[in-house]
């Protein structure tokens, strides 16, 4: 019976402190989804969407094929990033960013994202993930000025991000906007 009890107590304790280093460690990530080509992580400091992808996983014609397609919640196309071979990550935002209200990062763990567009020139080129909970940003004349998770910047609910290599379709995934 000692010896049980020392086990789970053991147990216990190595899964507490796994806990500990975990949220501190990752205390700023959120990972979105992720599959065996890469992963999604949004930066809650930075406001990033940050695609990383495992180069080790990738044939060598396919390195320089990598495409992402991003969609609204109606299928329609928004725009793509291509990926190349000497890149380690793309950055589909951050550039510029900028949360009103310190406090309201600790919500963006609750998985209440939305991507929205920016135009810059003649295309949107400029994509960012938001927590529904964020007060205000600034990029340019598009707000999200509602505290209770109002949305003014319209028309992109649950968002998919495709991603095809050599125009194969390899992850479909949609962001689901609670």
């Amino acid at each position: 019976m000692k010896q049980i009890f020392k086990k789970v107590t053991a147990f216990l304790g190595l899964w507490f402190f796994y806990l500990v280093v975990v949220s501190f460690s990752s205390n700023n990530i959120v990972v979105l989804y992720q599959y065996d080509k890469g992963v999604f992580e949004f930066n809650k400091e930075t406001g990033g969407l940050t695609t990383k992808f495992y180069k080790d996983k990738f044939k060598e014609d396919e390195a320089d094929n990598v495409v992402i397609r991003i969609f609204d919640g109606q299928k329609k196309y928004l725009g793509s990033e291509k990926i190349s071979r000497s890149q380690k990550f793309i950055e589909l935002n951050s550039k510029y960013l900028k949360l009103a209200q310190k406090d309201s990062r600790d919500a963006l763990g609750e998985k209440n994202y939305k991507i929205i567009r920016v135009k810059s020139g003649e295309k949107y080129d400029f994509y960012y993930l938001l927590s529904k909970a964020c007060s205000s940003f600034d990029v340019g004349n598009t707000e999200c000025l509602s505290s209770s998770g109002g949305w003014v910047h319209a028309g992109i609910d649950n968002p998919r991000i495709e991603i095809s290599i050599n125009d194969i379709i390899v992850h479909d995934k949609i962001v689901v906007c609670k």
